[in-house]
């Protein structure tokens, strides 16, 4: 099985079928179903979260936007476990992974760049560098 990973852009296209090329893609992901596994993470919801707070179309869109991400990964998930610092393969229903982040808030600093990078680290050192920068 070949697990592939797609940006949000490609999904989209996708979905909204805007032009031959990934109507293309479709087909052959349909016709390889049984050899390719399609994933999504916690950068797509990201992705979505503008519109589904912009308004209610938007909130509509974004739903529709969700299962069918959902339909075409069959809900497989690259979780970042930031705490370990791994990246897990679970399986997850994006819209339910989607409302715990960003409308319950129930997985509380998914996306708090002080607790997933250690302060001794580089990369640690680095995004507080540049959030300093950013605070001046």
């Amino acid at each position: 099985m070949i697990r592939i990973y797609f940006d949000w852009n490609i999904y989209s296209y996708m979905r909204n079928c805007r032009n031959e090329k990934f109507s293309e893609i479709s087909k052959f992901i349909e016709d390889n179903r049984s050899s390719i596994l399609l994933t999504y993470s916690p950068a797509h919801l990201q992705d979505l979260k503008r519109s589904y707070f912009n308004s209610e179309v938007g909130k509509i869109e974004t739903e529709k936007d969700l299962e069918f991400l959902g339909e075409l990964t069959v809900n497989h998930c690259l979780w970042y476990d930031y705490k370990n610092k791994i990246v897990d393969p679970i399986i997850l229903s994006p819209k339910e992974y989607f409302i715990d982040i960003f409308v319950t808030n129930s997985f509380e600093n998914i996306f708090d760049f002080d607790s997933i990078f250690d302060k001794d680290d580089p990369f640690g050192k680095l995004w507080k560098s540049h959030w300093e920068l950013l605070e001046t």
